[in-house]
């Protein structure tokens, strides 16, 4: 079982992404917390184009890891159970490839975290490409969210920050695409949700930033 050497773990899941993957990238080059401090994880599920923009990112992120799969899974689900295996944070924050995040997510996911929190959600942009509900943040931010009066049974996309003790304690991984053929991130969030001690709620401004054209 991997160690605690940084705040934060950034996983992706990365397939034949090409040019697209720079905002993301852009994106954590650019965060307010210090690079000692957090590492990114590229899990790249065998990919028939080259990685040679992700490479050209070594030299901007202090902490890359470039891991590639042995074979196509097809899926994201492997990917990101590969990555959370040989994360090094004591957080995990989970990113799609297309995803770009505000500058100061970060530090305001881990520090908002504190001691307790095992998830954070934090408020994503609305934008020609979101179909999602905005329900779960029109309170603001909340510290201790209640599963159903505070609406958060209705995100469950994997955009959200985990901590890795609680994945590993409970065995917490996502499911094989073969055997759950779609929606496996609902369910790997509904098992997180049913045995986090405190969820988080980060509303105050736009943290992820994926559907902004």
């Amino acid at each position: 079982m991997s160690r605690d050497r940084f705040k934060i773990s950034v996983v992706i899941a990365h397939y034949n992404a090409g040019n697209y993957i720079r905002k993301a990238l852009d994106s954590l080059v650019n965060q307010t917390m210090n690079q000692e401090d957090f590492e990114v994880i590229i899990v790249d599920d065998k990919s028939t184009q080259p990685l040679n923009i992700i490479r050209q990112y070594e030299a901007k992120i202090k902490n890359l890891k470039i891991l590639v799969e042995d074979k196509n899974n097809g899926y994201p689900s492997i990917p990101r159970n590969h990555g959370i295996d040989v994360a090094e944070g004591i957080f995990i924050l989970l990113m799609d490839q297309d995803d770009n995040l505000a500058k100061d997510t970060l530090q305001k996911f881990f520090s908002f975290a504190g001691e307790d929190s095992d998830i954070v959600i934090g408020k994503y942009a609305e934008g020609n490409g979101y179909n999602g509900t905005q329900v779960p943040f029109e309170k603001g931010n909340i510290k201790n969210v209640n599963v159903t009066k505070d609406h958060i049974v209705s995100t469950l996309a994997p955009h959200k920050m985990y901590r890795k003790s609680m994945l590993n304690k409970y065995k917490l991984r996502f499911f094989d695409s073969s055997y759950i053929p779609v929606a496996e991130d609902q369910v790997f969030n509904m098992k997180a949700y049913s045995v986090a001690r405190k969820i988080s709620i980060l509303a105050d401004k736009d943290y992820y930033l994926s559907f902004v054209e």
